[in-house]
């Protein structure tokens, strides 16, 4: 019988820690830059929150990349890092999935 290598699953904190780390590369940092509005109104979930919870969710490796889904591990996160990411404390859900799907709609563009 043939044994396939399954690496350990990462602790929450390292998973969060690594999302962390990829969502600040350049890369990343550029796409988060892009989209941030310059003036007007803060949006009450940041897009490099956004990118984290995409992230996140993706090396969690919890499900299908629904957004519904991407939004509940943000959630899943509790507030005193929610605050930390700079989430707002009185962020709905609907508006955390609207930044979401803002997010994977400029991603999916032909202008990136």
């Amino acid at each position: 019988m043939r044994r396939t290598y399954r690496p350990r699953p990462l602790r929450e904190q390292s998973s969060l820690r690594r999302a962390e780390s990829i969502a600040d590369t350049d890369e990343f940092a550029a796409i988060a830059d892009a989209l941030t509005a310059k003036t007007g109104a803060h949006k009450s979930v940041p897009y490099r929150t956004a990118i984290i919870a995409f992230l996140l969710h993706g090396i969690r490796g919890t499900g299908p990349m629904w957004l519904t889904a991407v939004a509940d591990t943000l959630c899943s996160l509790g507030r005193r890092k929610l605050d930390e990411l700079g989430v707002s404390s009185k962020a709905p859900m609907n508006s955390i999935q609207e930044v979401l799907v803002k997010l994977d709609e400029k991603l999916t563009e032909d202008s990136w």
